[in-house]
């Protein structure tokens, strides 16, 4: 197993992210989450694989960060 963050990010702006979280972050290869939080995470994004999972779809979102932390992927 890689790394797997859990990161509360949204809804809300950039400006409220810790300094910790925006470090974990830009260190991820991959970031599962809800499309709409994913995108308020603007420029934090880029050059990241984005898994997108709609809401109410937790247990799946949480079974896809696991797997990708356990496949050797730094994953949010």
């Amino acid at each position: 197993m890689k790394r797997l963050y859990l990161i509360g990010s949204g809804p809300g702006g950039l400006e409220h992210l810790s300094p910790a979280a925006r470090a974990a972050l830009e260190s991820c290869t991959d970031l599962a989450g809800h499309g709409l939080y994913l995108n308020l995470l603007g420029r934090l994004t880029e050059g990241k694989t984005r898994h997108k999972t709609p809401m109410g779809e937790e247990l799946a979102r949480a079974a896809l960060a696991l797997d990708l932390a356990a496949s050797g992927r730094t994953t949010r």
